[in-house]
């Protein structure tokens, strides 16, 4: 793989050292495509803007309820040539469903947990971070990495590797994740012909 960010050495507690290197993944596309967001809506009018706020009312007249949602909407990624519209946060929809299925019942919990889905949705569509994929390879004799038995796992946001507490952490993490899968694949490579045992009782 080409694009890459940074390189290390991993000693495990095993004994073992591996090549742990992280790419940027190229592949993955906005948070949206997965679950657990925020409401989101494309709009071929800004309701941010004043004016064009004004004329939608003045051309739909929209019930109050409608109005308060649009004027509450916030800017994720404005018009382009590719949706010719452009994709915007409903604060309104979103603390709905903050109460509803994220488990915040006290307002201002729920706005908070909505602030940050917001922030991290704008982040993503600022490039103010990006998704990078995380791969690892036993080394060998000679510390060099056996590439035919490095893993890998894509969809990480990019900020795992700030040098903070949490993220050094989390990014401990998903190391010793990948150097399970590597050890999982070696012990099977190593002992192909071995029956699994059957653990399960009658």
């Amino acid at each position: 793989m080409t694009d890459t960010i940074h390189t290390e050495i991993y000693a495990h507690k095993n004994g073992k050292r591996y090549s742990v290197v992280w790419y940027y993944d190229n592949d993955s596309g906005s948070p949206l495509e997965d679950d657990g967001y925020g409401v989101t809506e494309r709009l071929d009018f800004d309701p941010t803007n004043e004016r064009q706020l004004a004329a939608y009312i003045e051309d739909y007249e929209p019930e109050l309820e409608e109005e308060t949602r649009l004027r509450l909407m916030r800017v994720l990624q404005g018009p382009n040539r590719h949706y010719g519209s452009g994709l915007f946060y409903d604060v309104l929809s979103s603390l709905h469903l903050a109460r509803a299925e994220w488990g915040c019942t006290d307002q201002a919990k729920a706005m908070e947990f909505v602030e940050k889905d917001y922030a991290f949705l704008k982040g993503w569509y600022d490039e103010s971070w990006h998704w990078i994929t995380a791969s690892v390879a036993p080394l060998d004799e000679d510390d060099e990495p056996i590439e035919s038995n490095r893993e890998y796992c894509c969809r990480y946001e990019s900020t795992i590797l700030n040098d903070d507490e949490d993220n050094r952490s989390y990014r401990k993490e998903v190391i010793e994740d990948l150097i399970a899968s590597v050890e999982h694949v070696l012990h099977h490579q190593l002992h192909k012909d071995q029956l699994e045992l059957d653990l399960r009782r009658d």
